[in-house]
């Protein structure tokens, strides 16, 4: 199987995010992405944030938000 190039495409806006130590990402995107890109995005976010207590995928809608479970 070929190694096919992971893209992530986000839609940025002044309510971005902050993304803090501890929080868990919730990166939603649509139904039809295969399981196995789904797989390489999460393992580039973990790459690239990885003081991110996790990162959970949510099919279904495209986006990204923080849940952050304590009022810091």
């Amino acid at each position: 199987m070929a190694d096919t190039p992971t893209t992530l495409a986000l839609d940025l806006s002044a309510d971005l995010a902050v993304i803090r130590p501890g929080d868990t990402v919730l990166v939603r995107v649509p139904s039809d992405i295969p399981a196995e890109q789904i797989r390489r995005i999460v393992d580039q976010l973990k790459e690239r944030l990885p003081d991110v207590a996790d990162v959970l995928v949510l099919a279904g809608a495209d986006g990204i938000a923080v849940y952050r479970p304590t009022d810091e």
